[in-house]
């Protein structure tokens, strides 16, 4: 990849294509399972310390890039995650016409190579001077590179990035790169994850009467979950917006032995419950749901991890110019993203990327080239610098 910067006015439009496609399968050659992100880290900053203009920070296996000649403009950030989901046979890369195929292709390193792209274009522009076309950027975007997305809410590398820059919560609006089709996905699902440990006494299988079988004693408290009807949610004046929320038994665990009555059965619930819920709301509605069983003694609830629901940006102008781009395909996100953390900093957030949802994680994920080329022309439009690529072509 040449370091020198980006002038957009001296490059064909289809060499765009070529770049970003060599860009994602660099991205998808280094591989980044999460708590291994440290190699891909490297390699991204060693390649915007190579942009002029631009000042990078590193933070453990975390990114934080900025250009101080646009400083003093709104803040807007521009955030993927650096971490892949474990190997399921789909690497190494390779491409096929269209298609970057590869573990990470999809969730989210095409919204890396994106928004890579995007920084050494303004990077070029800054490198030029003094410009009319430095004057159209009209925001000061910070690009975020971070890592551990993929596991645990707690975990995350934004939480890092947070801590040494706290500028993050003075932005006025952020995009998380998330896999979209490059629709504007407003607010988010939260997620709860919770263990419900049914209680029961051990005895020998050939006498079950001696004992309490925890297994037998869970079915009632599964058949609750599995009649749990889904409710839907949208916000006010919103009919392109409906969130789905539901409940489910994602994993159960039991018993010691073939021949011994189960003292214990533990089963994970996963609660996805809309952006008008909060977590302690989210908390009360399992809570009240094993009430019964709880009081009795016969089951135990622990909460494990959650996620808070992102909420839906209202007269927020960096939205509607990102919805506005997007030329207005704009649905709710029914899976959780950072959207959520966001929210809890008082930023209004979105998820919006290249990225394909429905192939994500999947043995052969892949990512479109020319759904990359809209993203980077939607990202350009986003930041003011759109009439640049126009007048180029």
């Amino acid at each position: 990849m040449a370091s020198a910067p980006l002038l957009l006015h001296a490059e064909p439009p289809a060499a765009a294509a070529e770049d970003l496609a060599t860009r994602l399968l660099e991205l998808v050659a280094i591989k980044s399972v999460s708590r291994e992100e440290q190699s891909l880290c490297s390699f991204v900053e060693t390649r915007l310390r190579a942009a002029p203009g631009v000042e990078v920070v590193r933070v453990g296996d975390n990114l934080i890039a900025t250009l101080p000649a646009l400083a003093g403009r709104p803040r807007v950030v521009l955030c993927g995650h650096l971490d892949t989901v474990p190997e399921n046979g789909n690497l190494p890369p390779r491409r096929e016409g269209d298609r970057i195929l590869g573990l990470g292709a999809t969730d989210l390193k095409s919204g890396l190579a994106v928004i890579w792209r995007l920084l050494d274009e303004l990077s070029g522009l800054v490198a030029r001077g003094p410009s009319r076309e430095l004057d159209a950027i009209d925001c000061d975007p910070a690009f975020v590179f971070y890592a551990r997305e993929e596991i645990a809410f707690r975990e995350s590398g934004l939480i890092e990035v947070e801590l040494a820059w706290p500028e993050l919560r003075s932005a006025q609006f952020a995009v998380c790169v998330e896999p979209t089709s490059n629709a504007v996905e407003l607010g988010c699902n939260g997620t709860l994850h919770a263990e419900l440990t049914v209680l029961g006494k051990a005895a020998h299988a050939a006498r079950p009467w001696l004992g309490s079988n925890a297994i037998h004693s869970a079915l009632p408290l599964l058949a609750q979950v599995a009649a749990r009807g889904e409710r839907c949610w949208s916000p006010p004046g919103r009919t392109d917006c409906v969130y789905r929320e539901v409940m489910s038994v994602t994993g159960i665990a039991g018993g010691k032995a073939r021949n011994v009555i189960p003292d214990r059965c533990t089963f994970n619930l996963n609660f996805r419950f809309a952006p008008d819920r909060g977590s302690d709301a989210a908390r009360a509605e399992v809570s009240a749901l094993f009430e019964k069983a709880v009081q009795a003694g016969v089951a135990e609830l622990v909460f494990k991890d959650v996620g808070p629901a992102g909420r839906v940006p209202h007269g927020n102008r960096w939205c509607d110019r990102l919805v506005a781009r997007a030329g207005g395909k704009v649905r709710a996100k029914q899976a959780w993203t950072d959207v959520g953390r966001f929210s809890e900093w008082n930023v209004d957030a979105v998820s919006c990327g290249p990225g394909i949802p429905e192939v994500a994680h999947q043995k052969e994920e892949w990512a479109s080239v020319a759904m990359m080329v809209e993203s980077l022309a939607m990202f350009r439009a986003f930041v003011g610098c759109a009439q640049v690529v126009e007048a180029a072509r």
